[in-house]
């Protein structure tokens, strides 16, 4: 089936659902975290996993599925209703797609199921109140991990394999 054909199809779909389109782009000091619209062209052609990497997927690993009043600028994240979903879901222009719930991840930020993604190719472009927002997420990580040592465990061992593998490209 061409492209054409399956986003025709798509568009057909979705307006037949009657589903309603929300921007999902924020950018300020409230909870929401990475509700962001990177364009395509921003995309890094080599992936970025270093420890506020891995100190999110250990976050969403252990987030709770819900919904979120993202969409009301006016909201800072207090109304998280764990459980449910949207009618709809995210498309990025890289051809990523979201789920139909946020997350609520153990620091309290609310986010999407792109996350990842876009921390790890979209790092460059990201804006700097997300860049701060993924700092933060990495110390109360941290912080949670020297209450459980399964975190620091995990991130010392990727961080080691990633130590090794640049030491011996730079031997060749």
């Amino acid at each position: 089936m061409g492209v054409f054909v399956r986003v025709f199809f798509a568009v057909v779909l979705l307006s037949h659902l009657s589903l309603t389109a929300y921007a999902i782009h924020r950018e300020d000091t409230s909870k929401f975290f990475l509700y962001i619209e990177p364009r395509a062209q921003s995309i890094s052609d080599t992936p970025v996993d270093d420890e506020l990497t891995k100190s999110l997927e250990l976050a969403f690993s252990q987030a709770k599925q819900g919904t979120a009043d993202y969409e009301n600028l006016a909201s800072r994240g207090k109304q998280f209703k764990e459980g449910g979903g949207y009618r709809g879901m995210h498309f990025v222009e890289d051809g990523q797609v979201s789920t139909t719930c946020d997350y609520l991840l153990p620091n309290g930020f609310i986010t999407n199921s792109c996350c990842v993604h876009y921390v790890r190719y979209y790092r460059d472009s990201l804006p700097e109140t997300e860049l701060k927002k993924l700092h933060k997420l990495h110390e109360d990580m941290l912080r949670q991990g020297k209450k459980s040592d399964g975190f620091l465990q995990k991130l010392h061992k990727y961080m080691t394999r990633q130590d090794k593998s640049a030491k011996k490209s730079s031997d060749l």
